[in-house]
């Protein structure tokens, strides 16, 4: 299983010192390789020489992009998105054997100023629900119960191509970019003051059926939706994400911050 942890805040409030604090906190893959790019220019590629860059890391600005990663499938990422109101966004995705769940706890490591929103997920189930062209997921060994969620989402077949596109609002694991951040409804959710005008923060509190809902400091909030992250695939647990999705109304979120 590969697990994913997101990090979203507005954009000009991280910096290189918490790019860094992250990949050492939470990376457990030998990277292979390191991706720059600066505003306005392209994309340079360096095979990984952690003194060098480490530093390089730790120098990146708000308008720096990075990418750090393995052939293995581990990756760190800090860049801005592409939306009418684009965010920093901040993953890392790597096996679980890499990584012990027990070891992620972002409560402790979120940046408080520009904070909106963070995840820790099942990286193969949001993979899959997320795709809508069938052939992208060939070859990645996602497991037959990850792969059974999708069994019955509707698709077209695309002529000439022969290629089947899945219908992915059936999915209820999916994630979607809108302005500010990410949305997925995750295992693990924080969610700060950067998100509380999309949706309200007493809706958020209010919801009945997570397994765990807390209130932290630095007006943050705590959701755990549902007891495993590698159970994500399960009925009642899909049941959970859409009963999530339908809560904050995503559909709202998604047609009204594109």
């Amino acid at each position: 299983m590969q697990i994913g942890i997101s990090l979203n805040f507005k954009t000009q409030t991280t910096d290189g010192k918490y790019y860094l604090r992250l990949f050492q906190e939470y990376v457990r893959f030998e990277p292979k390789l390191i991706l720059v790019k600066t505003f306005g220019g392209k994309w340079k590629q360096y095979n990984w020489k952690p003194e060098k860059h480490l530093k390089i890391i730790e120098q990146c600005d708000e308008n720096t992009c990075i990418i750090v990663g393995f052939n293995g499938g581990g990756e760190f990422n800090s860049s801005d998105t592409f939306s009418d109101a684009p965010h920093r966004s901040i993953s890392i995705t790597q096996s679980d054997k890499n990584i012990d769940l027990k070891e992620i706890d972002l409560g402790g490591d979120i940046k408080k100023t520009g904070f909106v929103s963070a995840y820790v997920y099942d990286a193969d189930y949001e993979k899959v629900q997320s795709t809508k062209f069938a052939n992208n997921l060939d070859g990645l060994g996602m497991s037959d119960e990850i792969l059974s969620t999708i069994e019955n989402t509707p698709y077209e077949i695309e002529h000439p191509t022969g290629f089947k596109i899945y219908d992915i609002s059936h999915n209820p694991g999916r994630s979607e970019l809108i302005g500010y951040t990410w949305l997925m409804p995750a295992w693990k959710m924080w969610f700060g003051p950067g998100f509380y005008h999309l949706v309200p923060k007493d809706r958020i509190v209010a919801f009945p059926d997570a397994f765990e809902i807390n209130e932290l400091e630095d007006d943050i909030i705590y959701v755990n939706l549902f007891e495993k992250a590698e159970d994500s695939w399960r009925k009642e647990n899909m049941e959970k994400q859409w009963a999530w999705r339908n809560w904050l109304d995503f559909e709202r979120l998604v047609e009204q911050y594109p």
